[in-house]
């Protein structure tokens, strides 16, 4: 997985899952004009959910790897994030609005995400 061009295998962060991604968003409600075509399509906001798993040598390196995380999270509020372990196109205007959930056991973390990508703007490989 790559956010803003940084893999996240550098901070020692695998993707574990990534649900809701192939679901379409619905379309928002236009009004009914008659020049309206199929390229006017406007739709809700389009929500993921992402699991990442990172497993430490120390307890040290597994904050030093979860403050870069943050660090990479909050350097921006959209993002575009890839899943190329999916053979997922990138997506643009991605935000964590929700949050994310971080369950830590001695120097292994789980990392709950839930990922809003606005009007999904999907990204032209």
């Amino acid at each position: 997985m790559i956010i803003d061009g940084v893999n996240i295998n550098v901070y020692g962060l695998i993707l574990l899952k990534a649900t809701g991604f192939l679901d379409f968003p619905k379309r928002k409600d236009i009004l009914d004009v008659q020049k309206f075509t199929t390229n006017d399509a406007k739709y809700d906001s389009a929500k993921g959910t992402i699991v990442l798993f990172g497993d430490w040598a120390t307890p040290a390196e597994l904050e030093i790897g979860l403050n870069n995380l943050q660090a990479l999270i909050n350097s921006s509020v959209k993002h575009t994030i890839e899943l190329d372990e999916y053979n997922l196109p990138a997506f643009s205007e991605a935000t964590f609005k929700d949050g994310y959930k971080v369950q830590v056991i001695r120097t292994v973390a789980e990392i709950t995400m839930k990922i809003t990508v606005a009007n999904s703007k999907w990204v032209a490989s």
